[in-house]
């Protein structure tokens, strides 16, 4: 009778999950864009493509889990026939889930097989080209990680899985290390073909790949890399792409860290150790533990689905429950930021990591990250020279001005984030000299060094701001935010002063877009413009500050913010009177004016708002 009724209990669970979106998902938020899967067939060996991918809508017929398990013909163990036969597939997905078949009720595989996934079948594409992702081969792929494909291709990437056309033979169903070898030299071959096959897409950018690898498939991630110039990213998740080898175990020993070009990203359960050569490597290495963790938790069939049907009953390399449900979750986000960080960013000195958080309710102890390698040399510099000015009581700014020469141009004063530099605008302020402007990229007294060139802030030096931010004194570290304001002033009385005789536009990011705000609020300052990248109210003791100052605006405003910030910065948006107010939510990117160098496809954002300011010659 208890069983029975924990059986009631979880089919009416299910049948409001299964209306649940997105579809296996649990806490993890969409991208911008819907996602669309296509299989595609090759004329060539390797066969087909699984391929999901931005598409225009999700109008169209969803997949469902049954969909992908049936698409999974290279599922070791599944009972035969179960690619058009409901019992055998409710029984390969029994064996999948539990490890054993039987485990669970007929009705309820059937209700697990139902539930829809996010991808529309052959939807539309996006239009555009987008960065690719391809996973080396381990069989399932398909199935055990519909989840982590969806969800990057909701963030803009092509997702490509190339399956066998039957269960491979297994390494240690080989006898010999020759037996090995040739095995190793086929899966290569397949792969190079298939990845060449992908790089062809219409809708994908060449030049930017990753591969991705999870369990035995890490070798091949490899081994892919070292043979493709064009993968810039390696993201292994609980697998051997570094140690255990089970094809050539014999070259591992010959590792060196020179050999690691590319940032290499490997994520993994709290007791596995980092590889001793991701700490020598030739480029930055990440190594992400993630608590409770096992093996099989890393896929949907062994950990997600499970975890979030309330499944007890797993394989023994597995574990399943609300800890193992959260680190899928989290480990899916430290995929995606590692790929926005090195297929769409801009290069900097920056970290994928830095200033930077998963979703969720996450406890303290729940990830860590150790990294190794050397750092990569510091980006080309632009052309710009530096200047120095007094502020309006007098402190010495200084400050970086970039300019083709037309001092009749509007100009653009740029202020950084909190704890940075006038380096933050290295690589933003040419684009804005080539639009049409002169900008003038300040350092104001809160600041340090910014992490994207390692500029040192030397207004804050000047100004002593390291002790005073280092100090719990919050009225005092006020004091100094606000003061700001008076370098931003001494930057507009230099620019006059020097026959600077076009309109002024200010700019801020995080932190200063509060204060530009509050500036361009101000009728004396003669602002026409403004542009606040992630402003909120930051103050708890202070909570409708901002929102309160800027109901003087008038002057046309563009605010925006990081993918996950509009609840932040909407309502500062919201309080702006100005007709002439513009919002816009990253497609892709963190916070502040780093949005445009996290994703310059952020740009077409900004472009339209600043067009109406650039001044003929």
């Amino acid at each position: 009778m208890l069983r029975m009724a924990c059986l009631l209990t979880t089919v009416l669970w299910l049948c409001a999950f299964v209306h649940a979106e997105p579809r296996l998902w649990g806490h993890l938020h969409p991208g911008p864009r819907a996602v669309g899967f296509r299989v595609e067939h090759s004329n060539d060996a390797h066969g087909e493509l699984h391929i999901w991918y931005p598409a225009v809508d999700a109008s169209g017929q969803k997949l469902t889990l049954g969909d992908y398990l049936r698409l999974s013909r290279d599922l070791v163990g599944a009972e035969p026939g179960f690619e058009h036969d409901n019992a055998a597939l409710r029984k390969t997905l029994n064996v999948a889930i539990t490890g054993s078949a039987g485990t669970l009720d007929d009705k309820l595989c059937d209700g697990l097989l139902a539930i829809s996934s996010a991808a529309t079948q052959d939807a539309k594409p996006a239009p555009g080209k987008f960065p690719l992702i391809f996973w080396t081969h381990r069989y399932a792929t398909t199935a055990a990680q519909s989840v982590l494909s969806e969800y990057l291709a909701s963030y803009g990437f092509v997702v490509v899985n190339a399956p066998e056309s039957s269960p491979p033979v297994m390494p240690y169903e080989l006898a010999t290390p020759a037996e090995k070898t040739r095995e190793f030299t086929r899966l290569q071959t397949r792969l190079q073909q298939a990845l060449a096959d992908s790089q062809r897409m219409p809708n994908v950018q060449p030049e930017k790949a990753a591969v991705l690898a999870w369990s035995y498939a890490g070798e091949s991630a490899f081994a892919l890399q070292q043979s493709n110039p064009n993968i810039g990213l390696v993201v292994g998740i609980s697998t051997n792409v570094l140690a255990q080898w089970v094809y050539q175990p014999e070259k591992l020993a010959g590792m060196n860290g020179a050999k690691l070009t590319v940032p290499y990203v490997l994520l993994d359960g709290d007791n596995k150790n980092r590889p001793e050569v991701m700490e020598k490597a030739a480029t930055r290495t990440f190594f992400v533990h993630i608590k409770g963790m096992a093996h099989g938790s890393f896929n949907v069939l062994e950990g997600m689905l499970p975890s979030v049907m309330g499944i007890s009953t797993v394989p023994q390399w597995s574990k399943a429950g609300p800890q193992q449900q959260l680190g899928y979750e989290v480990a899916a986000q430290y995929v995606l930021r590692s790929c926005e960080h090195y297929l769409k960013a801009i290069p900097t000195l920056d970290t994928p990591y830095a200033l930077w958080d998963p979703d969720g309710d996450i406890p303290s102890d729940f990830v860590a990250v150790e990294q190794g390698g050397t750092a990569p040399a510091p980006p080309p510099q632009p052309r710009f020279s530096t200047v120095e000015f007094p502020s309006m009581d007098r402190l010495i700014v200084t400050a970086d001005l970039y300019t083709d020469g037309n001092k009749h141009a509007s100009t653009i004063v740029l202020v950084h984030q909190s704890g940075a530099s006038r380096g933050e605008y290295r690589q933003i302020a040419p684009h804005l000299v080539e639009l049409g402007f002169n900008a003038l990229a300040i350092d104001s007294r809160w600041g340090e060094r910014d992490r994207w060139n390692g500029v040192i802030n030397e207004t804050a030096a000047r100004f002593g701001t390291a002790g005073i931010a280092s100090g719990n004194d919050n009225a005092r570290r006020r004091v100094v935010q606000e003061g700001a304001a008076q370098d931003v002033r001494g930057a507009l009385a230099w620019l006059s002063a020097n026959g600077y005789s076009g309109a002024k536009i200010l700019w801020g990011s995080s932190i200063s877009a509060n204060l530009v705000l509050k500036l361009a609020a101000d009728p004396p300052e003669h602002i026409v413009a403004v542009l606040s990248f992630s402003p909120g109210e930051y103050h708890p003791d202070l909570p409708n500050e901002v929102r309160s100052a800027v109901k003087g605006l008038r002057i046309p405003a563009l605010i925006a913010c990081g993918t996950s910030e509009e609840s932040t910065s909407r309502t500062v948006f919201d309080a702006v009177p100005s007709k002439q107010r513009v919002f816009y939510r990253a497609v892709s990117a963190r916070h502040g004016a780093s949005i445009l160098i996290d994703d310059p496809e952020n740009w077409a954002g900004i472009n339209g708002f600043l067009s109406q300011f650039v001044q003929p010659r």
